[in-house]
């Protein structure tokens, strides 16, 4: 997941008001907020919901760095236990 997280994009909008972020790999994982910090965490939490849901509906998830995760079905216990070569906190 952290290996996700550092592909993040950022950029203020709304005149320099607000921080919108996205994740490019993870259609559709994008928040917004005030401040970097927070939108960091809402990303967290919208590609923790997306993963989930993916793994429930395929398997499948995008290569990350160009490491691809295997499908739930290989090891039977999901992303989470995925390592990432080089990523911390996984």
């Amino acid at each position: 997941m952290e290996a996700a997280l550092a592909t993040a994009r950022y950029e203020r909008i709304d005149g320099g008001t607000r921080v919108y972020g996205e994740v490019p790999s993870f259609r559709g994982v994008w928040a917004d907020g005030t401040i970097r910090g927070e939108v960091r965490e809402e990303l967290r939490r919208v590609l923790r919901g997306w993963i989930d849901l993916q793994m429930e509906r395929s398997g499948r998830l995008p290569p990350v760095n160009g490491v691809h995760a295997p499908e739930r079905g290989l090891t039977g216990r999901g992303l989470r236990h995925w390592p990432i070569p080089g990523a911390k906190g996984v």
